[in-house]
C-alpha cells in the first residue's frame, strides 16, 4: 500500500502532515507507511485505500487465503472479527491467510459467505472500482 499511498498523495499536491491529517494518524506514521518499513491495520488499510480511491493489488487468479486478506482490508476488519465472524480462532483464521492451512467444508462455506458479504457492496456501488474481483467472484 505504501507505494501507491506516496503516489496519490504527490499525484494530489499533499504533504505528508495534510494525509496523516485525513487519515487520522501521525506524519512519522504516513513515512512508515509510504517507505514499506511496516503495514498499516487493518482499519488503517480501509481508509488508505478509500483514499486511494481504488484497490490497488492484482487479485485474479488469487488463492481463497489471499481473498480472505483483501477483504479484510476492504472492511477494515481485524483478524478476530473476522474469526469470529467464520467461526474460527484467531490464530486459524492467520493460518488460513498464510495458506498454511486448509479450512474444512463447513468453514469454507463461512468463508465464501463472508467473502460475498465483504465484497458485494463494493462491487454494487463503491467510490471507486477494483482492478479485479477475487476469485470467488469471477464467472
Amino acid at each position: 500500500l505504501g507505494d501507491h499511498l506516496r503516489k496519490v498523495r504527490l499525484d494530489r499536491g499533499l504533504s505528508q502532515p495534510d494525509v496523516a491529517v485525513i487519515l487520522k494518524t501521525s506524519p512519522d506514521m504516513i513515512t512508515c507507511w509510504e517507505l514499506n518499513r511496516n503495514q498499516p491495520t487493518a482499519k488503517f488499510a480501509k481508509a488508505i485505500i478509500d483514499f486511494l480511491e481504488y484497490f490497488p493489488f492484482k487479485v485474479e487468479d488469487c488463492s481463497l487465503g489471499k481473498q480472505l486478506y483483501y477483504a479484510r482490508l476492504i472492511t477494515g476488519k481485524t483478524q478476530e472479527e473476522v474469526a469470529k465472524i467464520i467461526g474460527c480462532d484467531e490464530s486459524n483464521l492467520r493460518y488460513l491467510e498464510l495458506e498454511k492451512r486448509k479450512p474444512g467444508t463447513e468453514t469454507r462455506r463461512k468463508i465464501e459467505e463472508y467473502l460475498r458479504m465483504a465484497l458485494t457492496p463494493i462491487i454494487q456501488g463503491a467510490p471507486f472500482s477494483l482492478i479485479a474481483l477475487p476469485c470467488a467472484f469471477q464467472q
